[in-house]
């Protein structure tokens, strides 16, 4: 669309948040129900993913109760949108791993929940998986029973986002030291040197702020279902406001995950695997990957 045609649909926007209807909209611009929709859905989710909408994700803003319960974040995000701007013209994150150890350390002055919200960003950034893929996790994939980290340890099919099992290394030593102090926060004192110290192995390795496992929605999608969490998408976006990155999302953690691989030597293969990557984002990402000997088990050591 161009600029003009953009403008159009952020007012329509506008307009239906502030509580007229589809049909309401289209009679004051001349022009059908479906037009106005599609206008707004698709302005919505470029918000979504070129500015933020705090407390929303692009799968729900779609969805016009919800984009009206967030009205005043998705006002925000139409107030620092640029219409002249390119789609899909986030801002992208070149930050050193040592920068980013120091920018998840904040998290102790700035966050109720210091210790698990640490573990969340450090798994993220030195395992590579997903968010949906971190809600999952339990307390069996990290820990073995003697208490030991399972520093190889498997992606279970049923934790993949594409059900498809694959490597899954918990090797950083400051992944684990602060998943560790996580951990320390749940377990019973009195239950150290008893299996899995002391926590059930198929409780989640990570939980809400309020001690629950996270809630994962799952969402029909053609003759098949799409599985998503909401609360861990929006703990992740709090937490990288706190920490002074309120751009980064888990996208862009996964270019600098494939980046910082790359650039150490990992071979394309084995960061398509590691990630769960398919066939189609491989080749979008050869060209930009380098050819390389070096084991990707072993780089995931250092990775952070």
């Amino acid at each position: 669309m161009d600029t003009e045609s953009i403008r159009l649909s952020m007012t329509m926007l506008d307009e239906v948040l502030s509580g007229r209807s589809y049909v309401e909209v289209a009679a004051a611009h001349g022009v059908t129900r479906s037009a106005v929709e599609l206008r707004i859905k698709t302005l919505a989710k470029r918000l979504s993913r070129d500015v933020g909408i705090k407390g929303m994700n692009a799968s729900g803003a779609v969805m016009l109760l919800r984009l009206r319960a967030h009205k005043e974040a998705v006002r925000e995000a139409l107030a620092r949108f640029d219409p002249n701007a390119e789609p899909g013209s986030r801002q992208e994150f070149s930050l050193t791993m040592e920068e980013l150890r120091e920018a998840i350390k904040k998290l102790r002055a700035r966050s109720s929940h210091p210790e698990r919200d640490m573990a969340m960003v450090a798994v993220l950034l030195g395992t590579g998986i997903g968010p949906l893929e971190v809600a999952r996790l339990e307390i069996r994939d990290y820990l073995n029973l003697n208490g030991s980290v399972r520093e190889k340890s498997v992606l279970r099919a049923e934790v993949a986002k594409n059900r498809t099992e694959r490597p899954l290394f918990f090797t950083s030593a400051f992944v684990r030291s602060v998943i560790d102090a996580y951990l320390a926060t749940r377990a019973d004192p009195m239950g150290m040197g008893v299996a899995y110290r002391g926590l059930n192995e198929s409780d989640r390795l990570f939980l809400t702020g309020s001690g629950k496992a996270f809630q994962i929605e799952v969402m029909k999608q053609g003759r098949g279902q799409r599985f998503l969490c909401r609360q861990i998408h929006d703990d992740y976006r709090k937490i990288f406001q706190r920490i002074g990155l309120p751009g980064l999302t888990a996208t862009g953690v996964r270019r600098m995950v494939i980046c910082r691989l790359s650039e150490r030597g990992a071979d394309l293969d084995e960061i398509g695997e590691l990630l769960g990557l398919g066939m189609v984002e491989r080749k979008k990402l050869r060209a930009m990957l380098v050819k390389s000997s070096v084991p990707v088990g072993e780089l995931m050591q250092t990775l952070i």
